[in-house]
C-alpha cells in the first residue's frame, strides 16, 4: 500500500465532504482549514446529540457528538468557554451540554457516504420542527429517541 496514495485521497474526501458540508443551510463548521480527515459541525438550532441521534436512528450514519476529548476548547469555539468554568456544569449528561456532531473520515470512505450524509442533513435542516417534536430526551437513555410522534416525510 503506498502511503502517498491512501493521504492524497483521504485528503480528496476531507476537501469533497468540506465543500459539501459548506452548501447545507444553517451549518456551521468548526476549526480552520486545511484539516485532515476529521470534521466537526452544527446545525442552528438542532442540539448536537439530538443531531447525532436522528443521523444514527433515520440515516444509519454513525457521529461522534459532544465535546469530544477538548471540553475546554470545543467550548472555546461555541463561544460557552464561561460554563466550563462551573463544575457543576461537568455533572450533568454530555447529550445536554453544549457540543457538536464530528465526521471522521479515512481511506475506506466514500463521496457517496458523504453525499448520504449531506442528504440527511440538508433533510433535517429543512425540517428541523418535525424532527425537534419527533424526539425527546430519555434521562434514562441519556440521549435523544424517537418520541411518541411518528416522522411522516
Amino acid at each position: 500500500i503506498d502511503i502517498k496514495n491512501i493521504s492524497a485521497y483521504e485528503q480528496e474526501l476531507c476537501n469533497y465532504a468540506f465543500n459539501k458540508l459548506q452548501a447545507v443551510p444553517n451549518l456551521k463548521i468548526y476549526g480552520g482549514y486545511p484539516r485532515i480527515g476529521v470534521i466537526s459541525f452544527n446545525i442552528d438550532g438542532i442540539p448536537h446529540a439530538l443531531l447525532g441521534s436522528i443521523l444514527s436512528r433515520e440515516g444509519g450514519i454513525g457521529v461522534r457528538t459532544g465535546c469530544f476529548c477538548t471540553h475546554i476548547y470545543v467550548r472555546i469555539l461555541l463561544g460557552k468557554e464561561k460554563e466550563a468554568e462551573d463544575v457543576k456544569y461537568y455533572e450533568q449528561p454530555s447529550a445536554v451540554l453544549p457540543g457538536m456532531v464530528r465526521i471522521s473520515l479515512a481511506a475506506y470512505n466514500k463521496k457517496e457516504e458523504i453525499d448520504r450524509l449531506c442528504h440527511f442533513l440538508w433533510r433535517i435542516a429543512a425540517e428541523s420542527d418535525i424532527y425537534k417534536k419527533a424526539y425527546v430526551y430519555s434521562a434514562k437513555e441519556k440521549d435523544y429517541v424517537p418520541g411518541n410522534n411518528k416522522i411522516t416525510l
